[in-house]
C-alpha cells in the first residue's frame, strides 16, 4: 500500500503542479492582458492630462497679462487724475489770489463804492431778518420809525452812488470812459 500511495501521490503531486503552471500562465496572460488594457487607457489619459496642463498654463499666462495691462491703464488712470486735480487746485489758488488782490484793489480805490455797498447789504440783511417779540416790546414804534428811516436812507445812498459812479464813467478817466451804454437802462420789449 505504500508503494501505491506513493505512486499515487507522485501523479497527484504532478496533476496539481501541471494545474499550478497552467494558472501561473492564465495568471500571467491575464496580468498581460491587463497591463495591456491599461496602457491603452493610460496613453489617452495622459495626453489629456498634458493638454490640460498647457491649456492651464496659456490661461495663467493670459490671466497675467490681464492683470499687469489693468494694473498699468488703473496705475496710468489714477496719476492722470492725481495731475488734473493737481492742475485743478493750482489754477483755483491762482485765481483766488488774482480776485482777492483784485477786491482789495477796487476797495482801496473806491472805498466810498464799498462803503455805500456795505451799508446796503447791511440794511438789506437787517431787514429780511425777521423781528422778535422782544424787539418789538423794547422798540416798538421806534423800531418802525427807525426801520423808515433807514429805507429812506439807503435810497438816497443808492441814488448818491449810482450818481457817483455815472459821474465817474463819464469823467476824463480814459481808462472808466465808454461805458456810457452801461448805465442806460435797457428798452423793455412790449410782450404781444
Amino acid at each position: 500500500m505504500t508503494g501505491v500511495r506513493n505512486s499515487g501521490g507522485k501523479s497527484q503531486r504532478m496533476a496539481r503542479g501541471e494545474r499550478g503552471k497552467d494558472s501561473l500562465h492564465e495568471g500571467r496572460n491575464v496580468a498581460g492582458r491587463a497591463r495591456q488594457a491599461a496602457g491603452a487607457v493610460e496613453h489617452p489619459l495622459r495626453e489629456r492630462a498634458e493638454r490640460i496642463r498647457d491649456r492651464m498654463g496659456e490661461t495663467y499666462e493670459h490671466a497675467s497679462e490681464w492683470a499687469h495691462d489693468t494694473y498699468g491703464r488703473a496705475s496710468t488712470w489714477a496719476e492722470d487724475a492725481y495731475e488734473r486735480g493737481h492742475d485743478s487746485v493750482e489754477r483755483a489758488r491762482s485765481r483766488s489770489a488774482r480776485m482777492t488782490r483784485g477786491v482789495r484793489d477796487y476797495a482801496s480805490e473806491n472805498p466810498m463804492v464799498v462803503c455805500m455797498v456795505g451799508l446796503a447789504a447791511g440794511f438789506l440783511i437787517g431787514t429780511l431778518l425777521p423781528r422778535t417779540r422782544r424787539e418789538n416790546k423794547a422798540f416798538g414804534e421806534w423800531s418802525d420809525d427807525v426801520r423808515e428811516q433807514g429805507l429812506r436812507y439807503a435810497q438816497d445812498m443808492t441814488q448818491r452812488g449810482r450818481d457817483y459812479v455815472e459821474e465817474a464813467l463819464r469823467g476824463d478817466e480814459p481808462s472808466l470812459s465808454g461805458h456810457d451804454a452801461e448805465l442806460e437802462p435797457e428798452p423793455r420789449h412790449k410782450r404781444h
